[in-house]
C-alpha cells in the first residue's frame, strides 16, 4: 500500500492522475442493486446504533 508521500506531485504524474480518473465511468445502479445497498446501509446502521454503548466501553477500557 501506498501513501500520499509515495505520490509524485509533478505536472507528468498529475496529469496521468487526471488520465485515470477522467477514465472512470460512473456507477449507475439497476433498482434492485439500489435496494439492495440501502437494505444494507439501512442495516450496518442499526447495528452500529444497537452495538454502540458496547464498542465505546471496549475502547474505554482499553485506554484505562
Amino acid at each position: 500500500m501506498t501513501g500520499e508521500d509515495d505520490w509524485s506531485d509533478t505536472p507528468e504524474a498529475i496529469a496521468e492522475w487526471l488520465k485515470w480518473y477522467d477514465s472512470l465511468e460512473a456507477l449507475i445502479f439497476t433498482k434492485e442493486e439500489r435496494a439492495a445497498w440501502e437494505t444494507a446501509r439501512s442495516d450496518q446502521k442499526e447495528f452500529e446504533k444497537a452495538t454502540f454503548v458496547q464498542r465505546a466501553e471496549k475502547l474505554r477500557r482499553m485506554w484505562d
